[in-house]
This record gives C-alpha cells, sequence and structure tokens, in this order.
C-alpha cells in the first residue's frame, strides 16, 4: 500500500509534468511553424 502511494505521488509529481511540458512544447512548435 505504501510503495502504491509512492509510486503515484511520483507519477503525480514528475509524469503529469512532463505531459503538460510536452503538450506546450508541440502546440509552441505548431505556431512558429505557422508563423513562417
Amino acid at each position: 500500500m505504501i510503495g502504491t502511494m509512492s509510486i503515484g505521488t511520483a507519477v503525480s509529481l514528475f509524469i503529469i509534468p512532463l505531459l503538460y511540458w510536452f503538450i506546450y512544447r508541440n502546440k509552441k512548435a505548431q505556431t512558429q511553424v505557422n508563423a513562417d
């Protein structure tokens, strides 16, 4: 049970921000391509 909680904490601290950053980076790259 404690191991599951620590894994869940690691997921919410690292993986979710990485997903948001990845989506933000892709949107930013698309806007740069459209500007050209």
